[in-house]
């Protein structure tokens, strides 16, 4: 779930909107771990829009699956891992639209909640080699949406479509 996912005037709560995603989708919770034969995908989930203490709209995971997120990758580290989140993370390289994001803030994943700590995390579990992310109001035209950071290779998947926010 991304930043917009949230938002639906017909919920009063995140909680009720987090319950309706997980009874639609039948997952116990909006995150989760993809067998990918030899490699684990791990799929992030923004937890909260109405709740979120500075920008509803900061793509925002919370410390329950920040927890589960650190524990997973303790019990694969033999495992080749690709993670997914909506928003990139602080560190990657990835460029932000800086007149939307910075001002937000919404630029990158728990972005006024110690979001170095996701770079840490990354530089601790050498089996992160990729790591996707699509918070982006860019076209794919920049060098940047593709970045090297150590061992972890972040790809910032662009919008859909012919039309962004910059014209490309």
């Amino acid at each position: 779930l991304g930043n917009h996912d949230l938002e639906g005037a017909e919920f009063e709560t995140d909680e009720q909107s987090l319950a309706a995603w997980c009874r639609t989708f039948d997952r116990p919770r909006p995150y989760c771990t993809v067998e990918l034969g030899a490699a684990l995908g791990i799929c992030l989930s923004s937890t909260g829009f109405r709740s979120n203490p500075f920008s509803h709209h900061e793509v925002r995971i919370d410390r329950a699956q920040f927890d589960w997120f650190r524990q997973t990758l303790e019990r694969h580290r033999d495992r080749p891992t690709f993670v997914f989140s909506h928003a990139p993370i602080l560190g990657s390289g990835l460029r932000v639209l800086q007149a939307i994001h910075l001002c937000c803030p919404n630029a990158w994943l728990n972005h006024t909640d110690r979001p170095e700590r996701f770079l840490a995390l990354v530089n601790d579990h050498p089996q992160i080699k990729l790591w996707f992310s699509a918070h982006i109001h860019l076209g794919q035209q920049f060098a940047d949406t593709v970045t090297r950071v150590g061992h972890c290779t972040f790809v910032h998947t662009g919008v859909v479509g012919p039309v962004s926010r910059e014209d490309r």
